[in-house]
């Protein structure tokens, strides 16, 4: 490597290496290979153990091994028992409890697994100047270039995202690329990217201080996505060598969508790293954590699970916003009785204009912009008038509010739901503050296609 490159390189940060890898969907990956003890009435010791994590429909972590001739009774008493009990990694000095998970014979030899009931912490849990969690089935937003542990140059490798007082790096795993094809070919499970957290003072944290910043990455990586990763195997650093604690604890399951919403817009110009500050400055007013925390989670949902959910849900997610909009403003429209005997097409239309994003049927949207009402000829009054009332048509499907759209209810659903999701985005956005290429004020529609006016 000559002296040009070597300059090149030392522009950009090293990469942040993953304490598990792996190479493709679904692979297993080992946590412990040794010795374990199983406290069992007398303590059945296994000299060749391994402890694996298996992405089952739920991923569990699960402890093989093989039992000799007279430890199979003693099996078979787990599977007649099925209560939980402690194993000792002799290895490692800690322990966990356990249960009988699955045993099977192939010839002579018995396989045994148990299931890890409870975390298992390696080390002592203490305050640390970092923390490195592994993230399952997450869309790359990376922005930055990130040299590889051999050496070599990474494009857009790493996503940084700052607040005022925290830092989190996201990098790509080293199998990345690869990974990524396999889950949009066959979808399933993998450890995409891993990130660092720490204090841009770099002064010490609890473990409790970085469960609350990874549920705030949590939710803001689903809204910039639309899918909902997980974290998993985490561990804590004092330094940068090896770490304090690690944790060995199974997360939830993961499914691998599509990406198509706000964030892929001009993406270039950095949406996700600066739209980030503002939604973690949000999270820090009591009024609106929760709200945006739950807005968000149902975001996903209606993005993932049909158009009848995303209608039900997004709407959901819309009034709710608008509730916390109308209590923290400071001039209100109306008196707190009045709003609340007003329709949600009301609230969730003032809430939207109050935010800056354009009620008006987009153009595009023709099965919308074209319809009339089959009893008055009418057409919808705007866009949150034509969501709440082919979402209640939808929830209330024997009345009348079902009869007057005749047969055009599928083409008229598909698009409500591409615009309560368009409105969710944008109002999400203008809540934090984003100004951006994905900002209320310069709507792009990621879903519907269409530029809108700009508000007054």
């Amino acid at each position: 490597m000559d002296n040009e490159e070597q300059s090149f390189l030392a522009k950009f940060g090293k990469a942040i290496s993953p304490n598990c890898s792996m190479t493709k969907v679904n692979e297993p990956l080992t946590l412990y290979r040794g010795p374990i003890t199983i406290e069992f009435g007398d303590c059945i010791k296994i000299p060749d153990a391994t402890l694996t994590w298996e992405w089952r429909r739920e991923p569990v972590i699960l402890c093989h091994y093989c039992p000799s001739e007279q430890q199979r009774m003693t099996g078979n008493a787990f599977d007649v028992l099925n209560k939980a009990h402690k194993i000792i990694f002799n290895n490692l000095g800690v322990s966990g409890w356990a249960k009988c998970f699955e045993s099977y014979s192939c010839g002579s030899t018995r396989h045994q697994t148990l299931k890890l009931l409870r975390p298992i912490v390696i080390g002592e849990i203490a305050p640390v100047i970092s923390v490195k969690v592994h993230i399952v089935n997450c869309h790359d937003r990376s922005e930055e270039g990130v040299q590889t542990e051999g050496g070599g140059y990474v494009g857009n490798g790493r996503l940084t995202l700052k607040s005022s007082d925290w830092e989190i790096l996201v990098d790509k795993v080293p199998e990345h690329d690869n990974l990524e094809r396999q889950l949009n070919k066959y979808g399933g499970q993998a450890i995409t990217h891993v990130a660092r957290i720490s204090r841009l003072d770099n002064s010490t944290f609890t473990v409790d201080t970085a469960n609350e910043v990874l549920e705030g990455l949590r939710d803001f990586i689903s809204f910039s996505t639309g899918s909902k990763p997980r974290f998993c195997l985490a561990s804590g650093y004092r330094k940068d060598a090896e770490p304090t604690w690690q944790i060995w604890e199974a997360c939830a399951s993961s499914t691998w969508t599509p990406l198509s919403n706000w964030s892929m817009l001009d993406f270039n110009a950095g949406q996700v790293s600066r739209a980030f500050h503002g939604y973690i400055d949000k999270t820090l007013d009591n009024d609106w954590k929760n709200a945006l925390s739950l807005a968000c989670s149902w975001y996903v949902q209606a993005k993932t699970r049909g158009i009848e959910t995303c209608l039900v849900l997004g709407q959901a997610a819309l009034e709710l916003l608008a509730s916390v909009l109308f209590e923290t403003s400071a001039s209100k429209p109306w008196p707190k009785v009045e709003w609340r005997n007003k329709w949600a097409s009301q609230r969730i239309n003032w809430a939207l204009n109050k935010l800056g994003v354009d009620t008006a049927l987009p153009p595009k949207l023709t099965s919308l912009s074209s319809f009339r009402s089959l009893d008055e000829n009418k057409p919808f009054e705007n866009g949150p008038h034509a969501v709440t009332a082919i979402r209640n048509a939808i929830t209330h499907p024997s009345g009348e509010k079902f009869s007057q759209f005749g047969q055009r209810m599928d083409a008229l659903s598909h698009e409500a739901a591409k615009l309560v999701l368009f409105y969710l985005e944008h109002a999400l956005l203008a809540v934090i503050g984003f100004n951006g290429i994905a900002s209320a004020e310069s709507t792009h529609g990621a879903l519907i296609d269409c530029r809108q006016r700009p508000s007054s």
